[in-house]
């Protein structure tokens, strides 16, 4: 008698996202220097541009912390100590972001020389957070995910995340 296997997770669409996480926080020193001094039409869209990106992250860490992590830890106790590795580094990576929401409304109200450069070095020091973080998702947890993740657990998180994102444009 055999028994039929759900179709297991494709993550292959994690790393877009990841992609578009990137993109986002890496060229944030660009984006930033497109406004120039006390252009706060152009402080506004680059900022609500941040926010949203932000805010997405977020609700996708949650996502993950509520749906995939404790899947994993379940399904592959052998692999507890990178799970669990890697599902901490979300608090570096919302340490870092906490540092830098203060500092995208600073430069939002008051786009000059000093409000910028306070954001793109918080900016940067998120980049090396998140950058270090995704990769070791996409080398270290994507694969497990594709090992012992159903297709139709994996589509929770999209679901979730566009549940609990809190911004005003996705």
């Amino acid at each position: 008698m055999t028994h039929a296997v759900a179709p297991l997770a494709d993550t292959d669409d994690m790393v877009g996202l990841h992609r578009v996480f990137r993109q986002a926080v890496n060229g944030a020193a660009h984006h930033i220097a497109s406004a120039q001094p006390g252009d706060t039409a152009r402080s506004e869209l680059v900022a609500s541009y941040f926010e949203n990106v932000l805010r997405l992250l977020h609700a996708h860490h949650r996502g993950e912390d509520l749906l995939l992590t404790p899947r994993l830890l379940q399904r592959r106790p052998e692999q507890a100590d990178t799970i669990t590795a890697v599902a901490a580094q979300h608090q570096q990576v919302d340490a870092a972001l906490q540092r830098v929401t203060p500092l995208i409304d600073s430069w939002r109200a008051a786009p000059a020389a000093d409000t910028a450069a306070a954001l793109v070095e918080a900016m940067t020091e998120l980049d090396a957070r998140l950058s270090e973080h995704l990769d070791a998702e996409e080398w270290q947890i994507l694969p497990l995910a594709a090992q012992c993740i159903t297709a139709s657990e994996w589509n929770e998180m999209p679901e979730h995340g566009l549940r609990s994102f809190d911004g005003d444009k996705l």
